[in-house]
């Protein structure tokens, strides 16, 4: 006898797709429509019909005639932003990658400046490499790495997109002598715990042909875990470099 699938998760996600849709659509045609009449309106106090006010201080009066309506269409705007960053997060969390870059670019029209929103991208759009086949493998790439640099450059102490970005470079685009800064400034200043990106970084070292420092990364991960199995995994590691230097 089959087994039925539980669609009771998928279901509730298509509720809320729809929901959001929903609320968008109706903060947007509001939008639309306080902006239509607040251009009206202003233009109403020109000095001739259909013009914008002349002056200064004619304009200053508009603003300060309709000001809660410019607020109004702020916090909407704002509201939107956040329901398009909320849907693009759930959907990434649900491995549905290519819905999750359209959301974030929708969410990342009101919110520009998000790091989080450009690491996500980049997160996002490495999936979707993966995912795909030929010539449409490569701008994939190419878009996560312009994301998670975009995120660095918004906000240097947001830790997410150094290690991405590290990653993507080591074991994905075989450019592991670029990821080192990255890493580096990873694991020595951001996130100093992180053993799976010192892991990370001792390849990277190796690959790049710095076997001094692949050693010392996984002597630091030999010092640092609890855990036996990534302990062992890194003397191994460690034991292979030493073996090809001095043949032992």
């Amino acid at each position: 006898m089959k087994k039925k699938l539980d669609k009771g998760p998928f279901i509730a996600l298509v509720i809320f797709v729809i929901i959001i849709a929903a609320v968008c659509v109706m903060f947007m045609v509001q939008r639309n429509a306080v902006r239509s009449d607040l251009a009206k309106r202003i233009a109403e106090l020109g000095p001739e019909n259909g013009s914008t006010p002349a002056s200064i201080e004619d304009l200053k009066t508009a603003i300060a005639l309709y000001e809660n309506e410019l607020s109004k269409y702020l916090n909407d705007a704002d509201k939107t932003g956040l329901y398009w960053k909320i849907l693009a997060t759930r959907l990434h969390d649900k491995q549905m990658y290519g819905d999750a870059l359209n959301a974030i670019d929708r969410a990342v029209f009101y919110y520009p400046t998000d790091p989080f929103l450009h690491y996500l991208k980049g997160v996002c759009s490495g999936q979707m490499a993966k995912a795909s086949y030929g010539a449409e493998v490569q701008p994939y790439y190419d878009l996560s790495e312009e994301s998670y640099l975009k995120a660095i450059a918004l906000d240097q102490t947001y830790s997410r997109p150094y290690y991405g970005l590290g990653v993507l470079y080591v074991y994905e685009l075989g450019r592991a002598p670029e990821a080192i800064p990255y890493l580096e400034r990873y694991v020595y200043q951001l996130r100093t715990y992180d053993v799976d990106a010192l892991f990370v970084l001792a390849g990277a070292y190796y690959v790049s042909g710095e076997s001094e420092k692949a050693i010392s990364a996984y002597d630091e991960i030999i010092s640092r875990t609890r855990n036996e199995e990534r302990k062992n995994e890194a003397l191994k590691n460690k034991q292979i470099i030493l073996d090809g230097i001095y043949g032992l």
